[in-house]
Formats: structure tokens, C-alpha cells, sequence
């Protein structure tokens, strides 16, 4: 099969090879390509057959990460193509341009038993699981209570630099983010605040006491399906349901604007986001593990 370096203009074949591989991932319009489209250290390869696209490996610069060293990558091979080395040489591509970047860290999320047996014989490190859920949005339960000194508000109503110190807040606390996750305002408004990244400021919601934002909800969305990206409450107010409220909200409105589906990603140790989704009637969808590589270890 041939073996080529990526264009912008095989965005929408990855999409699709996305689609079929990892269904359950909510790409919102142009998402592929401004991956593509970002270039600077990164490197990204294609395997085609029949003018197909069958397998796809990319490493890049992890923005959001602070250290300018560590990367993140995607490597997915059609499920008729797998067994042929096509993984193999993607993964050697990638880890030599990781090399001649001077890369000291690479994060992967694995999928299945498949997936992680491939990247922990390849040297990776196995860390924090992965449990992701899907919930019909017209099977909702009923409004949860509002304390009477809630507002909830819809993002866009809102100024970021108000929601960004819950955010940074929070962030932090959840099972498997380490101090190298990038918690600072550029980095907020980048990465979860963008509309042309696909954050949908119109269906997320924020908890607002006292005229102070105390929860959020961060979603993205991508035609009739909806990503659940953070849920999450101010250390002060939690334990008042402030979390079961928001994600409420904001799949409410989410299936008014025509969603048919949400989807979310926990740690199998978020126990208080868990028992949150079990009440909305979130079902697992997919498994997944995160995998670290480090220069020591071969990368």
C-alpha cells in the first residue's frame, strides 16, 4: 500500500476513517482540519489503498501540555487492514520524528485490549483508564431541584475570563491529570472556549452564586451528537448537586437544538461524575487507556 506524508485535503477521509474506527468521537465541522492544518514539529503519515485511506499516525506538540517537549499522538488502522504492519510502520515513523524532535514525553489513548497490548509491547506505560458512555437525549430524567441561590446560565452568556478560574480550578483534581496539564487563561480560551475549535458556548452551562461562577459544563458538538468535555464544581460547592444540574442543563438544551445522542469520558475512579451519569442514563460505550511514553523508556 502506498505510504505518504498528510495534506489538509485528506481531512474529511480521516473523518471518516475517525467515524468508523472510534464512533463514539464527537469531531465538531473542520476539527480534522485544523489538526492537519497545524504543522509546526508535528509529523503525520497515511496508508492508501484504492485511493482509501486505511491507516493514519500523527504526533504533535500536546498544547495542552506546559512542557514544550511533550507530545501527543493518534495512530488508527481500518479494522480490515489491521494484522498487515500497517500500525508498525506508522509507529516507527512516528517514533523517529519524536527522536529527531528531541521529544522527552508522548500521551496516546488506547482503545480495547487490542490497542493497549500494541502500545505497552511498543514501550508505553499504561496509567489511567478510560470509560466512555453514551445517553439517548430524549430519555432524560426529570429536572433535578435548583437551590434557591443557583443561576444557571448558559456560557455564552458569560465572559471567559469569569468561568476560566473554576476551570483552573477543577481541572486539576480529576483521576489522572498531572501538574503538566496547562490550566492558564490563553490555554482555557484556546482549548475550551474557541468556537472554532467546536466548543458549543450556546448548549454549555455554568453554575453562577452570588454573581461568582462556581460550576461548568464544557461541551462540543458535531451535528445530532454532543460531547460532554468537563463537568465539574467549584471545591466550595460541591456535595449540593451543583454537577447533576449542570450536565442536565446543557443536555436539555443540547436536545432542543436537535441532538439526538451525548457522549462523555470518566475515570472508572470519578466516583461522584459516575453516579452523575448513572442518574442521567449514560451507557458504556468504550474503553480506553492512557499510555506514557518516556525518552528513557525507547521513545
Amino acid at each position: 500500500m502506498p505510504l505518504r506524508t498528510t495534506v489538509v485535503s485528506d481531512a474529511d477521509a480521516l473523518g471518516e476513517l475517525f467515524a468508523l474506527v472510534r464512533p463514539h468521537v464527537v469531531l465538531p465541522p473542520g476539527a480534522t482540519q485544523r489538526v492537519l492544518e497545524r504543522t509546526e514539529r508535528a509529523g503525520s503519515w497515511v496508508f492508501v489503498q484504492d485511493d482509501v485511506i486505511v491507516g493514519w499516525g500523527r504526533v504533535a506538540p500536546a498544547e495542552y501540555r506546559t512542557q514544550a517537549d511533550a507530545y501527543q499522538g493518534t495512530l488508527m488502522v481500518h479494522p480490515d487492514h489491521r494484522g498487515q504492519g500497517t500500525g508498525r510502520t506508522l509507529a516507527d515513523l512516528m517514533q523517529e520524528h519524536l527522536r529527531a524532535h528531541g521529544a522527552q514525553r508522548l500521551d496516546v489513548m488506547t482503545e480495547g485490549d487490542i490497542g493497549l497490548a500494541f502500545a505497552v509491547a511498543r514501550g508505553g506505560v499504561p496509567g489511567e483508564k478510560a470509560r466512555v458512555a453514551s445517553v439517548r437525549l430524549d430519555e432524560l430524567p426529570a429536572a433535578p431541584d435548583v437551590p434557591a441561590d443557583l443561576t444557571v446560565r448558559r456560557l455564552s452568556e458569560l465572559e471567559p475570563q469569569d468561568v476560566h478560574p473554576v476551570y483552573a480550578e477543577t481541572v486539576l483534581d480529576i483521576p489522572g491529570i498531572d501538574g503538566g496539564f496547562d490550566v492558564s487563561y490563553d490555554a482555557f480560551v484556546a482549548h475550551a472556549w474557541d468556537p472554532a475549535r467546536g466548543n458549543q458556548l450556546d448548549l454549555g452551562s455554568a453554575a453562577v452564586v452570588d454573581g461568582k461562577v462556581v460550576g461548568v459544563s464544557l461541551v462540543q458538538r458535531a451535528g445530532a451528537r454532543l460531547w460532554t468535555d468537563l463537568t465539574a464544581t467549584s471545591t466550595a460547592y460541591r456535595g449540593r448537586g451543583l454537577a447533576k444540574i449542570l450536565k442536565w442543563s446543557s443536555l436539555t438544551w443540547a436536545a432542543e437544538a436537535g441532538c439526538t445522542v451525548g457522549y462523555t469520558q470518566n475515570s472508572p475512579r470519578n466516583a461522584p461524575m459516575l453516579a452523575v451519569n448513572e442518574w442521567l442514563g449514560y451507557q458504556e460505550t468504550a474503553t480506553g487507556t492512557a499510555v506514557t511514553w518516556r525518552v528513557e523508556s525507547d521513545l
